[in-house]
């Protein structure tokens, strides 16, 4: 089961290739349609909200670093999950493709589609197919026959896994925020 999304950036995306490990409770503010439509467009007219909203919406998105100068600046977000025995790593991303300028977001632990009844299984495999080919893994076919073994579903904890490997064996220091820090 998850939740599917390819969105159209407007908005300026910088020039970093960072990977944002957020907690959990801040990726699901992201799968809020409000949040995610501030975090892609960068004109609050289009949106339809009022001017404060959607300040105090961006002004989260900055203190999370998601934003900085106005543009995007992140590669990929992977969710993170804080408990007694640690740091657990969510199979749930979301990735900017630039050359495409779209976001692609799939959140792994909502019960909003699954594979053999998801109503976008092509855009599925489509955003899944342009992160492998950007990260250099292979996937090989995924026909329509993948969805009743819900390979999509295993292909995706793949490729996060891919990604953290990527960006973990290069990995020299994490900075962690003093409490005060903290937003949202």
């Amino acid at each position: 089961m998850c939740d599917y999304r390819l969105v159209k950036i407007n908005r300026v995306i910088g020039e970093t290739e960072n990977l944002v490990l957020l907690p959990r409770e801040y990726f699901n503010k992201l799968s809020e349609d409000i949040y995610s439509k501030v975090l892609v467009n960068d004109n609050r007219e289009s949106l339809h909200l009022s001017k404060s909203y959607y300040y105090y919406i961006l002004s989260q998105l900055k203190k999370l670093e998601l934003i900085e100068d106005n543009a995007i600046s992140f590669k990929a977000i992977i969710p993170i999950v804080i408990n007694e025995k640690g740091i657990e790593f969510d199979n749930s991303i979301a990735y900017i493709d630039k050359n495409n300028k779209m976001l692609i977001f799939i959140d792994m632990r909502s019960s909003k589609y699954g594979c053999p009844e998801c109503p976008v299984y092509t855009e599925c495999v489509f955003g899944l197919r342009r992160i492998a080919n950007s990260i250099g893994a292979k996937v090989g076919e995924i026909g329509d026959e993948g969805r009743y073994s819900k390979l999509p579903a295993k292909l995706w904890n793949t490729i996060v896994d891919e990604i953290l490997h990527k960006y973990l064996k290069n990995l020299k220091s994490i900075k962690i925020p003093t409490f005060r820090d903290v937003p949202i």
